[in-house]
């Protein structure tokens, strides 16, 4: 299929065939070449890796083989009608469907504009219903449950299981009094405290953000046992995702012995909503910005 000057492929230019054999992406069929991670990168490159990730999912993973099976190599050939084809491949919820839609929204528009195609089609796709039921804070009773609860969740390990009883109490604590987000929490550097105030960059937006911490939350963090010197509670090693997805199982199950239904969010909303009960003006807050 031949291009006109100016148009992008989805697949980008030929090779010689030394540097597509060593391409694993390459489609025989076209003779082409699937853009690679720099290409789908280039158009987000200032987002920050968690956000960046999700365009390259849908992008890389998800839009690049539908134009493949469906023969499209340039974006221009992506019109209404095959947008709308290629939502009916998602499997994902109201909510998840959205952001996803307003990603793929996000790279026509930077298509529009780079000259790539005359419009964005995908503005005329109508997002899912979503329907948000509003998140409740723990009432001071439920959050009493959740840290007794921190002494029954050992392992069966011995030791090991009162170590991690003491280490989840000391996360609890840290989600309850800072308002932080779960991923800014379990990367949280040590150099980030200083006495109880803690200061650092939230990953999600970079906000910046400053935290008095209580005393006794400082304590429990400190005198955390970890060897790695550099964070309180990660590794260093592997991806914060992993780490992420790790803390959620502890609180399910800690939610479970509590006998409390819950998720790691609902501490954020209890930190915010002490805020507007101690004269914090709604207007003048973020839930975890200074």
């Amino acid at each position: 299929m031949g291009g006109r000057p100016g148009s992008r492929s989805w697949l980008g230019s030929p090779r010689p065939n030394r540097q597509i054999a060593e391409d694993r992406s390459y489609d025989r069929r076209r003779c082409t070449q699937i853009p690679r991670r720099r290409q789908v990168e280039a158009p987000f490159g200032g987002y920050p890796k968690a956000t960046l990730q999700k365009y390259i999912v849908v992008l890389e993973k998800q839009l690049i083989p539908f134009c493949l099976k469906k023969g499209l190599r340039y974006p221009r050939e992506l019109n209404l009608q095959e947008l709308r084809e290629f939502r009916q491949t998602w499997k994902d919820g109201a909510i998840s469907g959205l952001k996803k839609l307003e990603r793929v929204r996000a790279f026509f528009g930077f298509c529009k504009q780079s000259g790539w195609t005359e419009d964005n089609p995908a503005i005329l796709i109508r997002p899912p219903k979503v329907s948000q039921h509003p998140t409740l804070p723990f009432s001071q009773d439920e959050f009493k449950k959740i840290l007794s609860a921190c002494d029954f969740y050992g392992d069966n390990s011995g030791g090991l299981g009162k170590a991690n009883a003491v280490r989840l109490r000391a996360r609890t604590l840290l989600l309850r009094y800072s308002g932080l987000r779960i991923r800014d929490a379990v990367c949280l550097p040590k150099k980030k405290l200083e006495g109880n105030r803690l200061f650092l960059y939230t990953q999600k937006t970079g906000v910046p953000v400053f935290i008095p911490l209580p005393e006794f939350v400082a304590e429990a963090l400190s005198s955390l046992g970890s060897s790695n010197q550099e964070y309180f509670f990660w590794s260093g090693n592997g991806k914060p995702k992993s780490a992420v997805s790790d803390w959620q199982r502890s609180f399910r199950r800690l939610f479970r012995i509590a006998g409390i239904p819950g998720y790691p969010h609902r501490f954020r909303d209890t930190f915010a909503v002490e805020l507007l009960l101690v004269g914090v003006p709604r207007a003048g807050f973020h839930p975890t910005r200074a």
